[in-house]
């Protein structure tokens, strides 16, 4: 990452934060500034539909010189410094990082789904392979973005329905794609119909346009519940453990 590497940098609020988030963000901020990047601080707010703010978030990101999206969510506590090395990532990779996190709950799995044959290595600097990766730490390059746009968009001549992206207007008059739209697909080993969530739709969407996404097991990060869960194991099917009382 250059020295004028622009980030714009969203934050998932709706409903109030972790105490220990806002340490984090305050942290990052900081440690933005001396990398010497510039960044664009911006907070979702005011919709509580989330495949919709976070298409909002990512319309609007279009609209700035930025070079990279980055997106947190009010419940996440990651080393502050990652905030930069995610950026970064993603920007070499041309595709979607994502910071390795648990599910809240104990016995739970981690927030992605790995390719087949993927095993994840905790503490390691090398990217993992993903089908879906999760939105609550994650970097999205313009490139991908753009691509998605280009290849499902409304000048596109794509006729896959649960792919396609739709410009729409919000209550306000503001205008934004639906890059976070669920949608179904078929999930062939379970032989059923699966939901995808916001987060996982756009790595869908993603990997048609021909972009791979990824999960990132360097840094340590925790999912803030009633109790803080981090991921314990080596691969897909890690389970999650408490890791601290939640104040409050």
């Amino acid at each position: 990452m250059s020295a004028t590497t622009r980030i714009y940098f969203c934050l998932f609020g709706y409903g109030g934060l972790a105490e220990e988030t806002i340490d984090c963000l305050i942290g990052a901020l900081i440690e933005t500034s001396r990398s010497g990047c510039s960044l664009k601080f911006t907070r979702a707010i005011g919709d509580a539909l989330i495949s919709r703010s976070r298409s909002k978030a990512m319309s609007a990101f279009l609209d700035s010189d930025a070079h990279v999206l980055f997106t947190v969510d009010h419940d996440i506590v990651f080393p502050p410094e990652a905030l930069v090395g995610l950026c970064r990532l993603a920007l070499d990779a041309n595709g979607i990082v994502s910071g390795l996190y648990a599910n809240r709950g104990d016995g739970q799995s981690i927030s992605a789904r790995l390719r087949e044959g993927e095993e994840i290595q905790l503490g390691s600097n090398k990217l993992v392979q993903a089908v879906y990766a999760p939105a609550g730490f994650t970097a999205y390059p313009r490139s991908v973005v753009e691509g998605m746009l280009r290849r499902f968009g409304p000048d596109s001549h794509s006729i896959e329905p649960d792919l396609r992206l739709s410009l729409c207007r919000y209550l306000d008059g503001s205008t934004f794609y639906d890059f976070f739209r669920p949608f179904v697909v078929r999930n062939e080993v379970h032989g059923c119909n699966e939901y995808l969530s916001e987060d996982w739709a756009v790595c869908a969407r993603a990997r048609a346009a021909g972009f791979n996404s990824y999960v990132w097991p360097k840094p340590t990060l925790i999912h803030m519940g009633r109790r803080g869960y981090k991921v314990e194991g080596n691969n897909d099917g890690a389970t999650t453990t408490a890791d601290q009382e939640a104040n409050g």
